[in-house]
């Protein structure tokens, strides 16, 4: 039976439910009678449950316990776990236990700032894109303010964004270097989601200034003229398409828009990729 199937996330709970059962089990109808069993009773309860991640079709239980006697901070807690694996609550228990009559446990926040980047390599004058950034540096924010709204309210946002020259670490290399404060959030999602949009941003604000000048300069387009270049621009070449393929393979379509931007010349974002720390 052909497994593939196109527009998957399109189905309802339901017809996903019965699109696994029937390509993926040998009793369907037993298979879709297990994963009702595993839905809650309230119907509001579960609708949150559905909606924590995509392509939702049962519940997956796990036993919760509880580890008492944690000393943290002159408080104690009772820990809660939901774990599979045995002895891990008992050991937690029993260090809690240990450590309660000798002081406890201490900790503080260090800082609840953090920092992510968006890598790209620029050949064109240098002057250009740090001239490029300063113009747009303000707005680079303002383009997340939909984003950041939540977090500013709580206190948190972005602190800063600045452009970091790494071409002496690898040639054509720069990083745009924003730092969030994220409160009490871990933040990751926030932070990609954030430089996701200003990404987007910055590279249609350099394709609108490449028009003021003449085409010219290195033309990388997926391999295109690459047998011209010296070993340190083949170097060059293969890392960032290597990074730019990797990007693509773990974010899917989200990358899609920076495929084939090199014709931005002078202003040339090659092979533009978004990480983040």
């Amino acid at each position: 039976m052909n497994r593939k199937i196109q527009g998957f996330s399109k189905l309802s709970k339901k017809a996903k439910m019965e699109w696994l059962a029937k390509v993926h089990l040998n009793n369907p109808e037993k298979g879709i009678h297990l994963m009702n069993s595993y839905m809650h009773n309230d119907i509001l309860i579960q609708k949150k449950h559905d909606e924590f991640i995509e392509n939702t079709v049962a519940n997956y239980f796990l036993p919760l316990g509880v580890a008492p006697n944690f000393l943290i901070n002159e408080e104690l807690y009772t820990i809660p776990m939901a774990i599979e694996e045995s002895s891990v609550v008992a050991a937690a228990a029993k260090s809690a236990k240990f450590w309660i009559s000798r002081g406890g446990f201490k900790s503080h926040v260090i800082s609840s700032k953090k920092i992510g980047h968006i890598h790209f390599t620029f050949d064109g004058d240098q002057k250009e894109i740090f001239s490029l950034f300063t113009t747009i540096q303000k707005d680079l924010i303002s383009a997340t303010s939909v984003l950041t709204k939540n977090m500013r309210n709580r206190g948190g946002g972005i602190l800063d964004v600045n452009l970091i020259d790494k071409t002496d670490e690898l040639i054509h290399y720069y990083q745009l270097e924003v730092k969030f404060e994220t409160c009490d959030s871990m933040g990751a999602n926030f932070i990609n989601s954030c430089l996701e949009e200003m990404s987007k941003y910055f590279l249609e604000s350099a394709e609108n200034q490449t028009t003021t000048y003449n085409s010219g300069g290195a033309n990388i387009q997926n391999g295109t003229g690459f047998e011209s270049r010296n070993a340190d621009e083949q170097t060059d070449f293969l890392i960032m398409k290597s990074l730019n393929e990797a990007a693509e393979s773990y974010y899917g379509g989200k990358l899609s828009y920076f495929n084939n931007i090199s014709r931005m010349n002078p202003l040339l974002l090659k092979y533009l990729v978004k990480f983040s720390i």
